[in-house]
């Protein structure tokens, strides 16, 4: 993909993330403290990918698409290391693992 239009995807998927992961926030800020506690795994889960697209230079081009092409990207991301028990999320080369998970996914619904 040409570079220009890689920059305006990287733009519409950061947008994308930065409202979902907005909407998160807000729905989480609104429980009451037990069910904020209860909620720990996903709000860390939620914190990590918000950090990884936000401060990652560079996303693989299949990655951006693939994001792209779910409606939430940030619980799409988080079903999928649920059903997978050998996904991480701590560190940035995981997080690219489950990236790689949904790529694979999607590539074979199309």
């Amino acid at each position: 993909m040409c570079e220009e239009i890689m920059k305006e995807k990287r733009g519409e998927l950061n947008q994308r993330i930065e409202n979902e992961y907005a909407l998160f926030r807000f729905t989480t800020l609104s429980k009451s403290r037990r069910e904020i506690y209860d909620d720990c795994n996903i709000i860390h889960f939620y914190e990590c990918l918000y950090e990884y697209f936000l401060y990652k230079e560079t996303i693989e081009e299949k990655h951006i698409r693939a994001c792209l092409a779910c409606e939430n990207i940030l619980i799409n991301l988080y079903d999928l290391y649920l059903k997978n028990e050998v996904l991480h999320y701590s560190r940035w080369g995981e997080i690219e693992e489950i990236l790689d998970e949904l790529d694979m996914k999607s590539t074979h619904n199309n």
